[in-house]
Order: structure tokens, then C-alpha cells, then sequence
């Protein structure tokens, strides 16, 4: 079993392959979250939570999204 806390990179780098369809960048830089960490090794469960509060905003886009 892996160490929960060895997990956090391939969790973020398994986030970062979901992209956004119209905008061509993935969820984590446009400051989103969508499901895609069963593909990590070591994780056989996700708990979901969709959250409206805060609103999205392009405020939320990563500085260097576009560089």
C-alpha cells in the first residue's frame, strides 16, 4: 500500500489530464475539479463533493495558464 501522503503528486498529475473541451486547459488550472484519481494507484475509493460556493471565476485560472 502506498503512503497516503506519496500519493498527493500523482493524485495532481492525474487531475491535470482532465481538459476542458472549449477552453483546451485542464480542470486544476482553470481552478476545477473533476473526478479522475482512480487511475492512481493506491486509491480505491473517492468521495465526491460538488460545491457551488464559491462561484468559478477566470479569477481562478492559474497565472500561467496562457504563457
Amino acid at each position: 500500500m502506498i503512503e497516503p501522503d506519496s500519493r498527493e503528486p500523482a493524485v495532481w498529475s492525474a487531475l491535470r489530464t482532465v481538459i476542458d473541451p472549449e477552453l483546451w486547459l485542464d480542470v486544476v488550472t482553470l481552478g476545477l475539479i473533476r473526478d479522475a484519481l482512480m487511475q492512481v494507484d493506491g486509491i480505491a475509493h473517492v468521495d465526491r463533493k460538488l460545491v457551488w460556493d464559491p462561484a468559478w471565476h477566470a479569477g481562478m485560472i492559474a497565472r500561467d495558464a496562457w504563457t
